[in-house]
């Protein structure tokens, strides 16, 4: 239940946020009118502003609302929640008449940071945002050598969804999907905004968000359907994102959700792995980002001998770093070199090159194994598999977003899991390269990497 203090002592609820201390104050000074709404969480009081721009009649509380000076802007501050709870009495010359508080995902929306104050509660102070938003893009499909083939653009603040939280990106990481879409981005007026994975602060919730509140820090591998994460500011459907790692750093985490999510639903949505399941696992390009991810969740949970497969020194360092009990050279004879270490073939295989390839499945996988490809091509051909009853998986992590299924808070639970690992020390980042400073150049450093097909782990753009 919320207590409203002052002159309104109406009582509400406000869903998900459990007991709230609501404050309400109406201050006039030199005749300026202004409004504004404090909500504190128990029992570790937080508290966040919406209103007008105001100046504070609460004693010892100024640092909670914005000076007076701003008073004249008018913007709106940001509050948690969905912002239902009844009317705001405003002042006027005859007296105070209600006013409806528009829900959140009307309103402009602004950063926060959280710091002591108050004696040992912790406070969320709003700041204010401007209009608008500086991202990086594509206003169309360009080789990475071309100068517009990413460019920097000012966009509005993204309108958010009902189940959004609006995130303050701090990390970004670079994928080879990213490559992909910057390459086939569309001509068009406006640009295609980059990026899936990201790390950062959560600055405003649409009206049915659930999990977060104001100041949480997060991390995700976003929404292909989507603009991307390569901003200011990002709207994100709260179900597909995670609790970031606490002992994990902003660039650490954005190395991890999308690669995380991809490992994962190989394993236990497509092999229905288990904590007993043993036998062999085949992780080509164990150096990957995907891969990096598949062999310590393989080693972690369940009882598999994780074969990896590499071409470099460094690449097969990495890969036995991680975890991997063997690791074959994927160059050369690719089936008889797996077949030098495993004569009987392996019973899962996963595949993020797989044109070309399946020749060399069909020989390395055992009678009913199991293949999980994450890269399509419209020619490719699976009769090899056939004699051997070989299944054929396709994983693409987006699936759950794109089409909102009824399991989507998957995502979000997986990645919870996954952070919980990090703390523990079960699982670390595969962050092995971090570019500091979100500009246009450093973007196209890092698509340029990646690009190369040589990268081992993943590469990462922080604000500096």
């Amino acid at each position: 239940m919320v207590h409203l203090a002052g002159r309104d002592q109406t009582r509400h609820r406000l869903d998900g946020l459990g007991q709230v201390d609501v404050v309400d104050s109406q201050p006039q000074q030199r005749g300026v009118a202004a409004t504004a709404h404090v909500v504190r969480l128990s029992p570790d009081p937080t508290t966040v502003v919406a209103g007008r721009a105001v100046d504070s009649e609460l004693r010892g509380h100024d640092d909670l609302f914005a000076p007076a000076h701003d008073r004249a802007a008018e913007q709106h501050l940001v509050v948690a929640g969905t912002v239902d709870v009844g009317r705001v009495p405003r002042p006027t010359k005859g007296g105070y008449h209600p006013r409806p508080l528009l829900p959140i995902g009307k309103l402009p929306t602004l950063p926060v940071t959280t710091r002591p104050a108050l004696g040992s509660s912790l406070v969320t102070n709003a700041y204010r945002l401007p209009a608008t938003m500086t991202v990086i893009g594509s206003y169309r499909g360009l080789p990475i050598s071309d100068p517009q083939s990413m460019v920097s653009a000012e966009l509005p603040l993204p309108d958010l969804r009902p189940h959004d939280v609006l995130v303050r990106v701090a990390a970004v990481s670079i994928n080879p999907a990213d490559v992909t879409r910057r390459a086939a981005a569309p001509a068009a007026d406006t640009p295609t905004v980059l990026g899936f994975d990201a790390a950062g602060t959560v600055v405003a919730l649409g009206p049915e968000a659930s999990g977060y509140v104001l100041g949480d820090e997060v991390y995700y591998a976003g929404d292909v359907s989507r603009q991307g994460s390569n901003a200011e500011y990002h709207a994100v459907d709260s179900r597909i994102v995670g609790r970031k790692p606490a002992n994990l750093t902003w660039a650490e985490s954005a190395a991890v959700p999308l690669t995380t999510i991809t490992a994962w639903e190989a394993m236990f949505d497509k092999f229905k792995l288990t904590p007993e399941t043993r036998g062999t696992l085949l992780v080509v390009a164990g150096a990957g980002g995907v891969g990096s991810m598949l062999i310590q969740l393989a080693k972690k949970l369940t009882e598999l001998t994780v074969i990896a497969t590499a071409s470099r020194e460094e690449s097969r360092d990495w890969a036995h770093s991680l975890g991997a009990d063997m690791v074959v050279d994927h160059s050369g004879d690719f089936a008889a070199n797996v077949l030098d270490q495993v004569p009987d073939g392996v019973d899962y295989i996963f595949s993020p090159y797989s044109k070309g390839n399946v020749e060399n499945y069909a020989k390395i996988g055992r009678p009913f194994s199991e293949v999980c490809a994450i890269d399509g091509h419209p020619d490719l051909n699976l009769q090899p598999l056939m004699r051997k009853s070989i299944t054929w998986h396709w994983e693409w992590m987006f699936t759950r977003s794109v089409f909102a299924t009824d399991d989507i808070t998957t995502q979000r639970d997986l990645l919870d899991r996954a952070a919980e690992m990090f703390e523990s020390g079960d699982l670390r980042t595969t962050l092995t390269t971090e570019i500091s400073g979100f500009t246009v150049d450093n973007l196209r450093k890092a698509h340029e990497l990646v690009e190369s097909g040589r990268t081992i782990g993943k590469v990462v753009v922080a604000r500096g």
